[in-house]
């Protein structure tokens, strides 16, 4: 029976509950949920629990009373139930029901769905050894366990048949005058009266077992079990005008009421399109989040031509395909379907401003073309211009609109620019989700810059509040767990910079933030001395993640600045050396170049790339001032390099940036002064690498090198033939692994050899 095969898996937080102080506790769900069974795999082996019998009215102090089919108690047996829990000293009541109803008015139950969630359908369906993915099968069942028995049994695996194993498994069918409420996958109130049929129905049908009430949903919504809705569907002679009828009815209903993903079900189920599109862009982006595969199974049957017309369906799809590997491509298609039907028409302002925000989206997300950036600063410039009343009609999707636009932005290289979007998102009224992305982003952009102390306020205001643990450690909270993961590195406090990580990691395999997170990743690794082993992960999860969905050219760039100082730290100057910046490059690139050349002894080089390098933020005026006085020492102008760490230690104090410290040598740290920088982590070490047993002759030609690449001119400088000199080059060379005059100064430099 399916009841054993529930009784193998493990629900902890369902356990947690029933165990738990209150007095009561209702499992409430309809047939096939699973109720009795999760009850008594509850109780099982607790001596505490006992079942309720009528014929036992005095139970001891401590006890957990259970009372299956709680619908079927009569009411003399409620009023023993009820004398018990207010005459015997801690007694709690365990109780499985179809419907909420039947609990008395006096009790305040917590209410528990038996429902699967998806890491426990996936636990099922591997539990019965099936091949069908999970997130189908919870797509098409919503977790009901009967359900989920049932087609992980069949040996289904396709969309279709798993859907067929439903209708082909059961006899559960509505009575034949309510057979046409099985073909919308969700019923509110209105939905009901919309068909033709008294609003008391669904209690009606409720109480029978048939379906149950979606708790949180605004309408309430109604669903019909998997099983009760495809077996009546199989067995209706309902012909398929009728069908689509229903469901355009149920969309528009929906539609109405604000149930914007129901009601963009529904009108796909219809057949219709354009009601589709309305659902989608009145519900906008946080919809492609929160239900992204469920969208993929409905909209890919679709034939393209037909989504070249409705733009923003394209999307979503290009957005759905892109968060698998195996789809990217189709991804990048659909970008294009969708991109060509957004220039096809007239639409009014406001629609424009909604399509270039989506398209930026895509190119963001997909990685293609400049990832989005000239559509977000179009749809920014667009959005500002909106007359009054075409604004109001956005309503609520005006902050999400504002929030995409920054997030563009800040992959595009554009953070000032993205900050002002993440303020103008702020005015604007948002659901508490987009007010966490706002906080999170407006930290991001201060904490990136090195503005410490405002990142703190940043996340202190998002502190003082309370968030859902779904939106804090879930996409919502992302970019606001990764700016005070940033915090925590500038403190030099590494355990808890650990920590925020950790708490977004898990979605390191599918968040867009990736990078970002991957960035951070890599100081606490260099910061705790464990680079080599975040070097090969920062590498592999680069590499994994480019070639899955692609990155601006503004991120690559910063994670070749990433890369390079993981290098550092592990103490491979010729990778580090391999960093070249362009002209178009930011200041973070041209100074971790120049932070090269210096540590390999090339002055010039290095006093070249600082002096040509305009730096804004904090971090990167820090940086410059570091690499200032460890050049201005190693030039013998030591009270240019006292001046310069006057400097540094000014930026520090002033702004709480300290990263930059991590790559000053232990040799130059007295130049920014005594107190307060004793818990800085040395990172540039030599005992990492073993000495090279280099002649003296060779260590003579190797420091000649530094100042000259000519073989004559070192010739000459130690007076000795030219071919002597090379063969002795030669030899450096094969030495220390190198090619080239550069990669010789890096090795020497990596293995000791030279003082930097």
């Amino acid at each position: 029976m399916w009841r054993h095969d529930l009784q193998c898996l493990e629900r902890a937080e369902r356990a947690r509950v029933l165990s738990g102080p209150a007095p009561v506790v209702a499992i409430v769900g309809p047939e096939g949920a699973g109720k009795t069974t999760l009850l008594a795999a509850w109780a099982h082996d607790r001596t505490e629990a006992r079942w309720f019998d009528p014929g036992q009215v005095d139970p001891p102090a401590g006890t957990v009373l259970l009372a299956d089919e709680a619908d079927n108690l009569s009411a003399e047996d409620w009023k023993l139930l009820m004398a018990a829990a207010a005459s015997v000293p801690r007694v709690r009541i365990r109780v499985a029901a179809r419907s909420v109803s039947v609990l008395p008015d006096e009790w305040s139950a917590e209410i528990m769905s038996p429902y699967f969630d998806k890491n426990e359908v996936a636990l099922c369906l591997q539990a019965l050894a099936s091949a069908a993915d999970p997130r189908t099968v919870f797509a098409l069942t919503g977790g009901h366990p009967a359900s989920v028995i049932e087609m992980a049994r069949s040996g289904a695996t396709a969309p279709r048949q798993l859907a067929a194993a439903l209708s082909s498994g059961t006899t559960a069918q509505l009575p034949a005058a309510l057979a046409d409420l099985a073909f919308p996958d969700h019923l509110s109130k209105q939905v009901v009266i919309a068909l033709g049929h008294d609003v008391d129905v669904i209690d009606e049908m409720e109480r029978a077992g048939w379906g149950g009430w979606i708790r949180g949903t605004r309408p309430m919504l109604f669903s019909l079990t998997p099983r009760h809705r495809a077996s009546t569907k199989r067995g209706a002679p309902i012909p398929a005008a009728r069908r689509r009828e229903l469901h355009r009815r149920a969309a528009e209903t929906l539609l109405a009421e604000g149930a914007n993903f129901p009601a963009l079900v529904e009108a796909l189920h219809a057949d219709r399109l354009d009601l589709a599109d309305a659902a989608l862009k009145r519900a906008g982006l946080p919809l492609l989040t929160a239900h992204g595969y469920e969208l993929l199974l409905l909209l890919e049957p679709i034939p393209a031509l037909r989504l070249r017309h409705h733009p923003a369906l394209a999307m979503a799809l290009a957005l759905a395909y892109n968060a698998r590997e195996r789809t990217r491509l189709k991804a990048i298609e659909m970008v294009g379907i969708a991109l060509a039907g957004a220039r096809l028409g007239s639409r009014s302002p406001a629609d424009r401003a909604l399509m270039r925000t989506v398209e930026s989206v895509g190119l963001r997300i997909t990685g293609t073309a400049d990832g989005g950036l000239r559509a977000a600063r179009a749809a920014a410039r667009m959005l500002a211009e909106l007359p009054v009343e075409d604004r109001e009609g956005l309503g609520s999707l005006e902050p999400d609109l504002h929030t995409h636009i920054a997030i563009s932005l800040l992959y595009g290289g554009a953070a000032d620019e993205a900050a002002t979007e993440f303020e103008h998102a702020w005015s604007v009224h948002a659901r508490a989700g987009v007010q966490l992305q706002v906080i999170g982003g407006r930290a991001i952009i201060s904490a990136l810059d090195g503005r410490m102390t405002d990142a703190g306020t940043r996340t202190a205001e998002a502190g003082s509040r309370s968030w859902p643990p779904e939106f804090i450690d879930g996409y919502a909270g992302s970019l606001l767990r990764i700016a005070q993961a940033i915090e925590a590195v500038e403190r030099f406090d590494f355990v808890s910079a650990r920590e925020r990580i950790h708490a977004v990691w898990p979605h390191a395999e599918t968040i867009e933030h990736w990078s970002l997170l991957i960035h951070v990743r890599a100081l606490v690794d260099i910061g705790t001395g464990d680079a080599e082993a975040g070097l090969e992960r920062f590498r592999e999860m680069r590499a994994r993640r480019s070639a899955r969905r692609g990155a601006t050219a503004a991120t690559q760039r910063r994670l070749d600045v990433t890369d390079n100082l993981l290098a550092l730290a592990t103490g491979d100057l010729m990778a580090a050396s391999s960093l070249r910046p362009t002209a178009r490059d930011r200041s973070d690139v041209v100074l971790a170049a120049a932070r090269v050349a210096l540590l390999t002894g090339d002055y010039e080089r290095a006093a070249r790339l600082v002096a040509r390098c305009e730096v804004h933020t904090p971090i990167d005026r820090l940086t410059r001032a570091t690499l200032e006085m460890m050049l201005a020492r190693r030039l013998g102008r030591e009270d240019a390099a006292l001046a310069a760490g006057r400097r540094a230690r000014a930026l520090v104090d002033s702004f709480g940036v300290r990263s930059p410290l991590l790559f000053v040598p232990r040799q130059d740290r007295d130049l920014l002064g005594a107190s307060g920088l004793s818990d800085v982590p040395v990172v540039l070490q030599r005992d990492r690498v073993s000495p090279l047993p280099l002649t003296a002759r060779e260590k003579v030609v190797l420091r000649e090198l530094i100042a000259t690449p000519s073989a004559h001119t070192i010739a000459a400088q130690l007076q000795v033939s030219v071919n002597t000199v090379k063969s002795q080059r030669r030899s450096l060379y094969r030495k220390l692994g190198a090619t080239s005059r550069e990669e010789a100064v890096a090795a020497a430099i990596a293995h000791g050899v030279l003082d930097a």
